[in-house]
């Protein structure tokens, strides 16, 4: 029997808008032998990119022992990609880059595009939530640290600043090119579209989500303002939630002595591996 072939490829995933500038920057991690694997799609959360802090690369690497595919992108704008494409960031443009990546994978043969799974980190669990709610991309969805009222989970985040920015938007028309600068305590301010927070209002998460017919699980940390998204998420689906005593948004992942992201990574791991793997699948992988 052939040998299975660990791969880890950088690619670029081609815009819909056929404007090279707009590739997003992307990594796949897949096992090359005779059968197709399923995969999963790795979203990142606000103002981070494609290896969140290092919990996308440790999942690629689980999700190798049991022959999962994984796909880490770098949202417009962030990660490797030109700052020049933060101009266009905004919730539309998030979700059409999950879309973008979704298409590039049919030019590989070793990955099942029929067992495509999910998770979203933060933000990027809204956005997994809208492109699945609008496109139909995926079998199952996993959420970590959950957003879910926009508005008010950034107003947590971002506290007296996000109110202010809120009071600014609400009510008035936003110009795209009006920009702002975030003040972050953990990188350098990025300069965003003020456009970006008045994007949230195209979208109604609560009618996204019962649009629902997927497997769905919700992770949160007890001391963070996600528990309460991870449960009402998972009451307006009917998937499963699961709580974390003591943890905060990150999972206190860089204290060695209270981190918990272990057990968030390998909850993860057995859920993908439950609702993508098929015993009875053995489509060959035709390359």
């Amino acid at each position: 029997m052939e040998k299975a072939v660990f791969m880890r490829e950088t690619f670029k995933v081609q815009s819909s808008s056929q404007d090279i500038s707009q590739d997003i920057h992307a990594i796949l991690t897949y096992n090359s032998f005779f059968y197709k694997n399923p995969a999963v799609i790795m979203l990142h959360g606000f103002a981070t990119n494609k290896n969140e802090s290092g919990i996308f690369n440790r999942l690629a690497e689980n999700f190798l022992k049991q022959n999962i595919a994984s796909i880490q992108i770098d949202f417009s704008g962030w990660g490797e990609n030109p700052q020049e494409q933060l101009v266009n960031f905004n919730l539309m443009t998030m979700v059409q880059n999950v879309v973008d990546t979704v298409k590039s994978l049919n030019k590989y043969p070793c990955i099942d595009v029929n067992k495509l799974g999910v998770i979203g980190s933060s933000l990027g669990s809204a956005v997994a939530v809208i492109a699945q709610a609008e496109f139909n991309l995926f079998k199952t969805i996993a959420l970590i640290s959950p957003t879910y009222n926009l508005e008010s989970d950034f107003k947590s985040f971002l506290g007296d600043f996000g109110e202010k920015t809120f009071l600014n938007i609400n009510h008035r028309e936003v110009q795209k090119s009006e920009m702002i600068t975030i003040p972050l305590d953990w990188r350098d301010p990025p300069v965003i579209p003020l456009f970006f927070f008045k994007s949230f209002e195209l979208y109604d998460m609560t009618e996204l989500l019962k649009k629902l017919k997927l497997k769905l699980l919700a992770i949160a940390g007890g001391n963070d303002f996600s528990k309460s998204n991870a449960i009402e998420i998972s009451r307006l689906t009917g998937g499963e939630f699961q709580i974390i005593p003591g943890a905060d948004h990150i999972f206190n992942m860089f204290d060695p002595t209270k981190s918990t992201i272990s057990i968030v990574e390998k909850k993860i791991v057995d859920w993908m591996s439950l609702h993508l793997i098929d015993e009875n699948s053995s489509e060959l992988c035709q390359k």
